[in-house]
């Protein structure tokens, strides 16, 4: 079917005003700026219906404007394939990885045995002295970096003491052997309740307690009086795991001196903010420091910051005169780089019989590692926002641990958190004898951000609950709660979840170039991040629409501090929605300049003209028309109130502001079915269902990969994924993917996705981000699938055979 034109102009924000505003977007701006005058959220919250406001109706309305803009699309929308996928198949591509400079060194690091410890005596000469050895870096060769580059005093197993630089790994190797180090054991804490406790050891000298901030508090109504008045109440524990990325591309640098600047090839997903902290640490003016990283494989929230290995690779470099490459093996990775951090939680929730939740209190402890502190409230989003409640009672601690840097992966603490609380929704469920998916239905909220007070931007979360169950044929798999099992053989069990993730909102910088060529090819200039995702095709096919050009003749950059702006982290899920912004901006202007020159050559007002398939003409008379190549050529600048002719390429420009006035997240829901066998406490996953709010995806295709590749990821955590850490030594026990489990594609069930679509009002032709919350519905729907398998309550992940062979002989 021909799809028709676009006639309306969604909203695009710039510089904190609306451009080619039509009335209906003025007015929705100027009522943004207001209260969202949510007299209705109290009977909102008490479960009233509310009819819709007037405010409301504007925001439907201004939906719906951007959902048609959507439909008359031509590049968006369609199933395209990553533009560079052949090259990453084929090993054409180039992986900061493979890169190998000429007379090039190689780096090894020794690393401390011990969680805690102090270097009393570190003696390199040995090293030094070995044939092939160019140079040896100590603690006192470094700047200050926090955590430190090289460590004096080693606050977890395996922090880095010394490096070498050697024409050979074998070599760099043997001179690790030679280097004599003697250390003071120190006292150590490796969980976070313990770390709290009054005379817990300190995790580093240079803290003056394990707490690195205040707690996180969230605390809204009355919940004492919200339990006090709750016919039903639940609680339990929950207990997350140590987590590992496990990214395909290892953590790697290679750093190049040339007399005073410096070039480093890392695998990245954001090149300049690495490059800032760098040039920062050593000095160095940020334009002396430069980050390339064409292609990153995978990352998930583990390559966004400047490492101490970017820093001893740069040091070394300098010191040996020659470019020096230090790749790390999979345990150093496990050792040095970031970690997705175990949570604890104690959990209420309280109901009303008719299932309406009025109360919910939380306490939950992280550990944060020895540095870096990153524990977020946003562990915890679902719950505080999803459901309607008026009484609630949150309070999350993160204190230090002599464990590895804690961070984020792939929506950083949200899976910990939904896992509490979902599976504490599905025992309400039972206790009320409703079906989980009616009592979802019933509790969510769609309109109001209770936390902000603001609308959401989209919100999906129904259809995403009634498409998935529908799919997944829920009503037909849900046997009741009064189901019969036969625990001599293998069962079958279904478990379901809805969740809200404070992932995928716009956020600075978001700037971008686009340059349309002589010959009408398109050019767009930024730094995000490629990490598997299809980042630069989405990117390409935003500028493709607003051209009206094909996608083929679109080039995106790739991340190079010194020929891109900052176009902000790829993370968060905010590529799609902040670096496509920018681009749909960037092209915008470059096409207003496009049609300026255009009008004056075809003698035509510029708003009569329109652009498709690479060919600029009259709405009112086709006939008069010109290619791109020949508009280019046609090209004028204004100086002085003169318009003169340029002849040049166009540049686009933009740097957009974040909006205010929404709440933007994104929402989904997921209906997983299992087996278990309660002879070997095996679990195979046998279906997967997972529905998104996308606002509107520009490339199906990669949202489909997307979920999939979450749910994959989701299940890893669910049932395999731990990183041990022995309680008596401090030592990880399975820094390598022999001991640390991963699944494999002979385990891959059947996973449907489906993307729902309800325009995000704020987002590039009404899309939003996606990549970190797919991974979350896999830890809760699993455990509630077990529940309904077995009959077993599990609350620990991963959920190993040993846990629920252990949980089904306490039956």
């Amino acid at each position: 079917m021909a799809k028709t034109k676009k006639t309306l102009a969604p909203i695009h924000w710039e510089f904190g005003t609306l451009r080619n505003p039509t009335p209906l977007m003025l007015e929705l701006e100027e009522y943004s700026k207001e209260l969202y005058g949510f007299t209705q959220v109290e009977r909102v919250m008490r479960g009233e219906e509310a009819a819709p406001t007037a405010a409301q109706q504007r925001i439907d309305r201004a939906r719906a404007e951007a959902a048609a803009a959507a439909l008359a699309s031509t590049a968006v929308g369609t199933r395209l394939p990553d533009m560079h996928g052949y090259e990453k198949v084929t090993g054409k591509a180039t992986f900061p990885v493979d890169v190998y400079p000429a007379s090039g060194l190689y780096t090894r690091v020794l690393r401390s045995p011990y969680p805690h410890a102090k270097v009393k005596r570190l003696d390199v000469s040995k090293a030094e002295q070995l044939p092939g050895v160019m140079a040896v870096l100590t603690p006192k060769d470094c700047p200050t970096m926090d955590p430190p580059i090289l460590a004096e005093e080693p606050s977890h197993h395996g922090e880095a003491v010394a490096a070498v630089a050697a024409v050979d790994e074998g070599v760099a190797e043997a001179a690790l052997r030679l280097i004599e180090v003697e250390y003071e054991q120190l006292p150590f804490v490796l969980e976070a309740r313990d770390a709290m406790k009054p005379g817990a050891p300190l995790v580093n000298s240079r803290y003056r307690s394990n707490a690195p901030r205040d707690p996180f508090v969230y605390k809204r109504g009355d919940a004492a009086k919200g339990f006090a008045e709750a016919d039903v109440i639940v609680e339990g524990t929950s207990q997350t795991a140590w987590e590992q990325h496990v990214a395909m591309e290892p953590h790697n640098a290679t750093a190049l001196w040339e007399r005073d600047k410096l070039t480093i090839w890392t695998s990245s997903q954001y090149v300049h903010r690495q490059r800032d902290v760098i040039a920062d640490t050593l000095k160095m003016p940020h334009s002396k420091v430069r980050l390339i990283s064409e292609y990153t494989g995978g990352g998930f929230g583990d390559k966004t910051r400047a490492y101490p290995y970017h820093m001893i690779a740069a040091l070394l470099a300098k010191k040996a005169g020659r470019p020096v490459r230090y790749e790390l093996t999979r345990k150093d990775v496990f050792l040095e780089c970031t970690h997705n951090y175990p949570k604890y939680q104690e959990l209420r929730l309280g109901f009303k019989r008719d299932g309406a939740m009025v109360a919910l209190q939380s306490r939950a402890w992280v550990a944060t590692g020895d540095s870096g502190a990153r524990s977020n409230a946003d562990d915890f989003e679902s719950a505080i926002r999803i459901f309607k409640c008026p009484n609630v009672d949150v309070i999350g601690y993160a204190p230090y641990t002599n464990t590895g840097i804690s961070g984020a992966l792939r929506t950083v603490g949200e899976p910990s958190g939904n896992f509490a609380f979902a599976i504490l929704v599905d025992q309400a469920a039972e206790k009320l004898n409703m079906d989980p998916l009616d009592l979802y239905l019933k509790n969510i909220e769609e309109r109001v951000d209770q936390v902000v007070n603001l609308p959401f931007s989209s919100n999906g979360v129904r259809e995403c609950l009634l498409k998935a169950a529908e799919a997944f044929g829920w009503k037909q798999k849900w046997q009741g709660w009064r189901k019969q099992r036969d625990l001599t053989k293998p069962q079958r069990g279904v478990g379901m979840m809805a969740f809200l993730c404070n992932k995928g909102a716009m956020s600075v910088p978001m700037t971008a170039v686009c340059q349309i060529d002589r010959d009408g090819s398109v050019r767009v200039v930024q730094a995000g991040a490629d990490l598997g995702g299809g980042q630069r095709t989405t990117f390409a096919m935003i500028a493709a629409e607003v051209l009206g050009v094909a996608v083929g003749r679109v080039t995106v950059t790739k991340p190079d501090t010194e020929v891109t702006s900052d176009t902000g982290i790829v993370a968060g899920s905010r590529a799609t929605k902040s670096i496509g912004s920018a681009v749909k901006a960037a092209a915008e202007d470059a096409r207003a300049q496009l049609l300026e020159g255009a009008a004056l050559k075809l003698n035509v007002p510029q708003s009569d003209l329109d652009i498709a398939d690479g060919v600029i003409f009259a709405k009112a008379d086709p006939s008069k028309k010109l290619t791109i190549a020949e508009a280019v050529a046609a090209g004028v600048v204004v100086v002085d109130q003169v318009v003169l002719p340029a002849g040049a390429p166009i540049i686009g420009k933009a740097v957009v502001p974040a909006p205010r006035g929404y709440s933007q997240k994104t929402l989904g829901a997921g209906f997983f079915e299992v087996e278990v066998d309660p002879g070997t406490g095996m679990v195979k996953v046998l279906k997967i269902v997972q529905a998104h709010d996308v606002g509107k995806a520009i490339n199906p295709l990669a949202v489909e990969n997307q979920i999939i590749g979450g749910a994959i990821q989701g299940m890893g955590k669910a049932l395999t994924e731990e990183m041990i850490y022995d309680p008596a030594t401090g030592v990880v026990v399975n820094p390598n993917l022999d001991d640390y489990k991963l699944h494999m594609m002979a385990t891959m069930p059947e996973i449907t996705t489906i993307a729902v679509e309800p325009i995000d009002v704020l987002g590039p032709f009404g899309a939003k981000g996606l990549g970190e919350p797919v991974n979350i519905p896999a830890s809760p729907c699993i455990a509630n699938a077990i529940y309904d398998a077995m009959g077993v309550r599990l609350s620990e992940i991963p959920m190993t055979p040993y846990r629920i062979l252990k949980a089904v002989r306490s039956l």
